[in-house]
């Protein structure tokens, strides 16, 4: 058994993007060590960061809805661009 991992390989264990997982060595929430532009993440510190790591649902959070919320009328989006002149509007040369 190797004595470090590599970030492809705990990504792959916690089941989450290797950017992630740079993320979590520069911010010290995993330690690891720099080996040129490799990281590298000996079995022990992985050990103890699994006891801390909580893994995230998939998708984006959303928040409780308040009451009455769910009943709300839903605003149509409103439209993207200049908007449209009417017959009305345009200039005659009369």
């Amino acid at each position: 058994m190797k004595p470090f991992l590599t970030v492809a390989a705990v990504a792959g264990e916690l089941g989450i993007h290797p950017e992630t997982v740079r993320r979590y060595l520069k911010s010290g929430k995993l330690k690891g060590q720099k080996a040129g532009r490799d990281w590298l993440i000996s079995r022990a510190c992985f050990t103890a960061f699994l006891k801390t790591f909580t893994p995230r649902t998939v998708g984006r959070p959303r928040g409780p809805l308040t009451m009455g919320e769910a009943d709300a009328p839903v605003t149509p989006p409103r439209p993207r661009g200049r908007p449209r002149k009417t017959p009305q509007e345009t200039p005659t040369n009369a």
